[in-house]
């Protein structure tokens, strides 16, 4: 939330605030840039996805860009028909393994579950589907609608 109001009176005042560059200099980094890219190269090496995953990875694609077949909000208000553009592409896919690796990792394993993509499809997923000009202004609203429905319809694997 926002400070009291005091605080944010001192904050606003507080002349070390006004300039981005002064408070930059005063943060001590925790790790280089190199460490974070070690980092996601072991991630990405020793946490291990399963066929079944990919699998379900790529049906989560194909709903993206063609949710008839899977009558994904199919004549509600915010059937896909009246609003999507173009689905996530494969390189969307590919990112969405490879976060779900992190996701895995940061839990403690060295395997990606079903629950690991679901919990971090739509922060990977929703700026890669493309909606029309006249969605635009709802486009958040109906992206992630769409991205709860498709979790609900797609196929699990156990």
């Amino acid at each position: 939330g926002y400070p009291e109001h005091r605080e944010e009176r001192k904050i606003i005042a507080e002349t070390r605030f006004h300039d981005i560059h002064t408070l930059i200099e005063a943060v001590s980094p925790v790790l280089r840039p190199e460490d974070l890219k070690d980092g996601y190269q072991v991630i990405q090496e020793k946490v291990k996805v399963h066929e079944a995953i990919i699998g379900y990875v790529d049906n989560i694609l194909k709903a993206t860009r063609d949710p008839r077949k899977s009558g994904i909000l199919k004549g509600s208000p915010n059937d896909p028909e009246n609003w999507l553009k173009a689905g996530a592409s494969t390189r969307g896919g590919i990112k969405l393994i490879a976060a779900a690796k992190t996701v895995a990792a940061l839990k403690g394993r060295n395997v990606v579950t079903p629950e690991d993509v679901q919990e971090i499809m739509k922060e990977v997923l929703a700026h890669r589907i493309f909606v029309q000009p006249s969605a635009e202004t709802r486009r958040s609203r109906v992206v992630h609608e769409f991205l709860d429905e498709i979790k609900k319809v797609i196929e699990v694997p156990l």
